[in-house]
């Protein structure tokens, strides 16, 4: 069990640390900033922001991530709801 509460700490820990780290690709006129929790923060295209691009990729992600953990919630022990 101690086992367990130490593993759960540690990846409470790798969620603040990704949380906070942010990717930035720019191609041409186009930019799209990524934080490592694999969450768009902002997509520019020919310097306009597209918000709504961003909760679209953003809706999209979050149900084939709901998915995964559904698919993965009998192997993981009660862990994939880190994953949220």
């Amino acid at each position: 069990m101690f086992d367990k509460a130490k593993q759960m700490n540690e990846l409470l820990k790798l969620k603040k640390t990704l949380k906070k780290t942010v990717t930035m690709y720019e191609d041409g006129e186009w930019k799209i900033v990524v934080t490592g929790e694999q969450k768009i923060k902002e997509i520019t295209i020919d310097g306009e922001r597209r918000k709504d691009l961003v909760d679209f990729i953003n809706k999209g992600l979050k149900k084939s991530q709901q998915a995964t953990v559904k698919k993965m919630s009998g192997v993981s022990g009660g862990l994939g709801s880190f994953l949220n």
